[in-house]
């Protein structure tokens, strides 16, 4: 196929974006690179197939090394950097979790590892090395089929319908992707048959007969295609409802733009895209992708001031670097057969690198992450025993649609109380129920993950109302006796619709759908008020949450802890940050308070990291850490607040006392 320096210009528009949007550094919907990518090389291999079985010179086996010489050196010798470099700083859960999907990544499946393993957009994604080999899997699993899908349809159909063909398959997969972007928008990230549709766009255009268009029509159509670019780059975001019907931009800018050079090769886009610049940026667009994401992993993992434009400058430049000598010494010798000459050397050294591979992934997880590389006294902090939190058999996580509420407190006496909340309720438990127990009253507790203890809320896409808020009013409907009821929950994350890890999401229900963070205080406020209308014989009492930030989270220590020795008393999150969670929440309750006379406020960590200093992560002498994690209480850190419940308790006994 005749080389056309414009598609590697387009390569660079594609590769720029995802590494700016990576790196912090701009361009908010950078990640429609991606998409950009999966049709330039839907549009590249497939009209190379296309053309060989119509001459009857196609060969499995000559297609797939193509494929073994263009991606696999590049991505061994990247992966083997990425094992080395992070051995020396990754904590063992964190080194075992990295070389899971080590083994998605090699054998074509990290799509599938990593929708089970967490959400794109999730800070949690910031500390995954692997995260982008995502795309690269779903490449080779269109790949995997579409020789032979080809092969068959053309055997069966006459060519002049293979269009008519691409064209519905690329229908039924847009279909999907947007059904499932509105559903679950996870699936539709990460799964192959909702995204094929974007690598067909590309093998339609191959499909096509050769057109040849006026210069004006080619200039004026890629204008807009470029426009079309720039403009998702800089206006999608995040939170947008992606893939779906927006990804429809950024493919069709790019289907027209491939286009456009081939019809107008003298065009104006044609020309621009032919800047030896993009098309540098182009030809070593592969091996930047392969580097960009680990390095800038790198400096986030070992917090190397990941919020400083400059180090995040240093991390794209040292992705540039590393890509360049890759392209220059490994891809171009193997693909320019320099290197592995033959064939039966490229199978021969795929088979073994990818075996050599798997077996030293499989190693480190059979080894636990390899604890020995982490220092005994870091290590003792992260393996305490004493720091989850207990009772885990009353934390519902699977099965909290059809749970029973467990019996907590003074077990001796009749509950007078439910608490309900999610996970942040959870690990504030041990000391609510000592100073229950203190006090000698008893309660049942429904406490489940990321429940929302409130009515008619859903996130956006989500087809349906959480199960479990019917649950609960079923629970509290089979207790006539208990009318009092204690709701404790992470209220500035769904105020916010963010949390401390960075994760976003928006909320809708019946009366509107929240399009920024901010409208989602309206969903939810709507949401409680359905609660307290839904049961006005009820007392209600709201507790307030402790504070959350990255600076509490005992892994994030940990990581930073491995290569420089950190002072435990000065871990502490800034006041300023404890005062703006509060903030976003606080006079939210209060106000639902004051509307309603079965309605109370109790702000029990009003006092807790109130002073200048902040909120230290180790308390005591012991220094034992009071968080486990971002957002929720270690288990000496919640029996240490627990004389903050004792008015609750007191009153609780008051009301339970003059019920009887």
């Amino acid at each position: 196929m005749k080389y056309r320096a414009d598609i590697d210009g387009l390569r660079a528009l594609a590769i720029v974006p995802v590494v700016l949007y990576h790196a912090g550094l701009g361009m908010s919907g950078g990640f429609i690179g991606v998409d950009v990518f999966f049709v330039i090389s839907g549009y590249l291999l497939s009209r190379i197939v296309i053309e060989e079985m119509q001459d009857a010179r196609f060969s499995f086996l000559a297609f797939y090394e193509r494929r073994f010489r263009r991606l696999a050196p590049a991505f061994v010798v990247m992966l083997a950097g990425t094992y080395l470099a992070f051995s020396l700083v990754m904590l063992p859960e964190d080194f075992e979790t990295f070389s899971r999907s080590a083994l998605g990544a090699i054998f074509f499946y990290a799509n599938f590892h990593l929708y089970g393993a967490v959400d794109y957009f999730s800070q949690s994604a910031d500390l995954m090395p692997l995260l982008h080999m995502w795309s690269l899997a779903i490449e080779e699993q269109f790949y995997a089929v579409l020789p032979l899908t080809l092969m068959v349809t053309l055997w069966i159909f006459p060519h002049r319908w293979l269009p008519w063909l691409i064209g519905l398959a690329l229908l039924g997969s847009l279909a999907l992707c947007i059904y499932y972007t509105n559903a679950h928008r996870p699936f539709a990230f990460y799964m192959p048959h909702t995204r094929a549709w974007e690598l067909l766009a590309g093998t339609l255009l191959a499909a096509l007969p050769r057109m040849t268009a006026p210069r004006a029509l080619a200039d004026g159509l890629g204008g807009l295609a470029i426009a079309g670019l720039i403009y998702a780059v800089f206006a999608y975001d995040a939170r947008d409802a992606f893939p779906g019907y927006l990804a429809g931009l950024p493919v069709l800018a790019t289907a027209a733009l491939i286009y456009c050079g081939q019809a107008a090769p003298e065009g104006v886009s044609a020309r621009g895209l032919s800047w030896p610049p993009l098309v540098f940026l182009g030809k070593i667009s592969y091996s930047l992708y392969l580097w960009h994401w680990p390095v800038i992993v790198f400096t986030n993992y070992t917090d190397l001031a990941p919020d400083s434009w400059v180090t995040q400058l240093v991390a794209v430049a040292l992705s540039v670097v590393l890509a360049t000598l890759s392209w220059a010494f490994v891809e171009q010798p193997v693909r320019r057969r320099r290197l592995f000459a033959s064939r039966r050397q490229v199978y021969v050294g795929a088979l073994v690198s990818a075996v050599a591979m798997g077996l030293v992934a499989f190693a480190v997880i059979r080894l636990d992450g390899l604890p020995k590389r982490v220092p005994d006294d870091l290590q003792a902090v992260l393996s305490n025993p004493a720091l989850p939190t207990e009772g885990v058999e009353c934390f519902f996580i699977d099965q909290a649609a059809t749970a029973e509420p467990c019996l907590k407190g003074a077990t001796d006496t009749p509950a007078t109380f439910f608490l309900i909340g999610d996970s942040h309720g959870f690990a504030m438990a041990p000391g609510f129920w000592a100073a229950a127990q203190r006090e000698g009253v008893a309660g049942l507790q429904y406490i489940a993950p990321a429940f929302f203890p409130g009515l008619g809320l859903r996130a956006v896409g989500a087809s349906r109302n959480d199960p479990r808020g019917q649950r609960m009013l079923d629970i509290i409907a089979a207790h006539p006796e208990i009318r009092t009821i204690v709701l404790q929950a992470s209220w500035a994350d769904y105020v916010l619709g963010q949390n401390w890890k960075g994760r976003s999401w928006l909320y809708q229900d019946d009366v509107s759908a929240a399009r920024t963070g901010a409208e989602n205080a309206e969903i939810v406020t709507r949401a409680l008020d359905r609660l307290i209308a839904a049961l006005p014989d009820h007392q209600i009492i709201f507790l307030d949450d402790v504070p959350a930030g990255l600076e509490l989270d005992l892994n994030h220590y940990a990581r930073r802890a491995m290569l420089r020795d950190i002072p435990k008393d000065s871990v502490r999150l800034p006041a300023h940050q404890v005062a703006a969670r509060r903030a976003a929440y606080v006079p939210i309750l209060e106000a639902l308070a004051g509307q309603h006379e079965n309605v109370r406020f109790f702000p029990v960590f009003e006092t807790f990291c109130a002073g200048p200093e902040g909120c230290a992560l180790f308390a005591g002498e012991t220094a034992l850490p009071v968080y486990r994690d971002g957002d929720h209480l270690s288990n000496p850190g919640a029996l240490g607040l627990s004389p903050l419940f004792d008015d609750v308790m007191r009153r609780l006994r008051q009301e339970a006392a003059g019920a009887g």
